[in-house]
């Protein structure tokens, strides 16, 4: 579940939204393992911090937590630092803002956790490529940008987690940070010390989907993109997602996408 970090976004931004056309400026990925300095930007930027974890503190003295899954939505010059506990990696997301915007894009938001498959899919795109100086080019990521900011507007909005539900997201930002060594879900209960079934009830009961099924979509969301922006064998993203063998990979791909990973692939 996403919340906001400050105002949410709301419905005269999906009016505004309705009627306007963000600009994609740039897209990049860093890894950052210390600090990353006081900066701001000359466009908005989403950030998306698929692994690690900190405390972003603003030049007002305004300062937030984000941890694994989160994205931070920077409104234009708005002057930052960035301080990791735990080291991890940014995919960022430069937008140009067409004059007259709601407020709501007028100071930083955040969604929590993110867990929707459009938007990761989004950010893991957008973050890889460059601007497009063809038309049709530049129509088709401004329209996919325009299209991932109405989409995390739209989750910000939602209601915080209940306490309760602590379990189940600790769970999910454990296997964010160990995807590549989990065997099981006995080991995802072990280091949370609780018993896999408690786990896994608690689990299905706060995101509504088996822990198995997410872990198995968390794998092939990170074999996408190794498949759309790498050249690896299909054995080697298998082995890369921590699936035992390239047939079964191969399985679970096309159980969960519906089209084979080489079919994937080849849409390029």
């Amino acid at each position: 579940m996403a919340n906001s970090g400050h105002a949410s976004p709301h419905l005269a931004l999906a009016q505004w939204l309705a009627s306007h056309r963000l600009e994609f400026v740039a897209g990049f990925r860093h890894a950052i393992d210390s600090t990353c300095a006081l900066h701001g930007h000359a466009a908005m930027e989403i950030v998306h911090h698929p692994r690690g974890s900190g405390r972003t503190v603003l030049a007002d003295g305004r300062a937030f937590d984000f941890v694994a899954g989160d994205v931070v939505v920077y409104p234009a010059d708005l002057m930052h630092d960035q301080r990791m506990a735990e080291a991890g990696e940014d995919f960022c997301v430069q937008l140009r803002i067409p004059a007259g915007a709601p407020s709501a894009l007028a100071d930083w938001w955040q969604v929590r956790q993110l867990d929707d498959p459009f938007a990761i899919g989004e950010l893991q795109l957008l973050s890889r490529v460059q601007r497009e100086d063809g038309p049709l080019e530049k129509l088709a990521l401004d329209l996919r940008a325009t299209a991932l900011v109405a989409r995390l507007a739209a989750l910000a909005g939602r209601a915080a987690p209940r306490g309760g539900d602590d379990l189940a997201d600790r769970a999910r930002r454990w296997i964010r940070a160990h995807l590549h060594e989990i065997d099981s879900v006995q080991e995802v209960a072990e280091a949370l010390a609780v018993s896999p079934d408690y786990l896994r009830h608690a689990f299905k009961k706060r995101h509504g989907s088996s822990l198995v099924r997410w872990l198995a979509e968390a794998r092939i969301a990170q074999a996408k993109d190794l498949l759309l922006h790498s050249q690896m064998p299909l054995k080697d993203v298998a082995r890369a997602c921590a699936f035992a063998n390239e047939q079964y990979f191969s399985a679970v791909f096309r159980k969960l996408t519906g089209t084979t990973p080489g079919a994937f692939r080849g849409r390029r």
